[in-house]
């Protein structure tokens, strides 16, 4: 329930990517991926502590995942804004990218979107629903 420890625990995590590369490297990405959605969900926190570390946390992250297009992802008005709008408009691209890319990662982010539907924060279980929505649609479409 702590701000100060959200923001703290996103940015350590984030610090923490240097060492994910050589030996450690799988081992390193297995986390990153346990921990995605939670920065994903935490990225319109109301906090904006919180909402920094998580932005911080990705750009560090995201060379790591070797995914086409998500540095540039991580570099557009949609990701650095604090609007609503825009929050919505980088979680739809996201899910484009990781369906396209990592499809095998679907259900195991599906999950863990799921668990924060009982989140203590409303905005959290907002964001919640709408990441596991818009991961839905683009499943569905596809068929």
């Amino acid at each position: 329930m702590n701000t100060k420890m959200r923001a703290s625990s996103f940015a350590a995590f984030g610090a923490l990517s240097r060492y994910g590369v050589g030996v450690q490297h799988e081992a390193f990405l297995e986390q990153a991926h346990t921990v995605l959605p939670r920065l994903i969900l935490h990225l319109h926190d109301d906090d904006v502590s919180v909402r920094q570390a998580c932005r911080d946390t990705l750009r560090r992250i995201a060379p790591l995942m070797e995914i086409d297009g998500l540095s540039a992802l991580l570099n557009t008005k949609c990701f650095l804004s604090d609007h609503r709008t825009d929050y919505e408009d980088f979680v739809r691209e996201f899910t484009k990218q990781f369906a396209q890319h990592l499809p095998s990662r679907v259900d195991t982010y599906m999950a863990a979107i799921v668990q924060a539907f009982d989140a203590p924060w409303p905005i959290i279980q907002a964001n919640a629903i709408y990441f596991s929505s818009s991961n839905h649609y683009l499943m569905i479409s596809k068929f």
